[in-house]
């Protein structure tokens, strides 16, 4: 019983963060684009107050919460 409900907890945690990333990007502010392939794309998105650096290679997004905020907003 305690290993289904760790696969679950895991499961939940997997998904919760997966569809987190594209819900950054799609409510946020882009401040900048830098392409590198037609499939590749990195993008500085500004959401809530805080700076997101996020990667996008095909379908897969991942971003990550940028530490220092002055240095993207002048």
């Amino acid at each position: 019983m305690k290993i289904i409900l760790i696969i679950n907890t895991l499961l939940f945690l997997f998904i919760k963060t997966s569809l987190a990333d594209p819900k950054i990007i799609k409510d946020g502010l882009i401040l900048q684009s830098k392409p590198y392939s037609l499939n590749e794309t990195t993008l500085v998105v500004s959401n809530s107050n805080k700076i997101y650096v996020c990667s996008i290679i095909r379908e897969l997004t991942k971003c990550i919460l940028s530490t220092n905020n002055k240095n993207f907003i002048n």
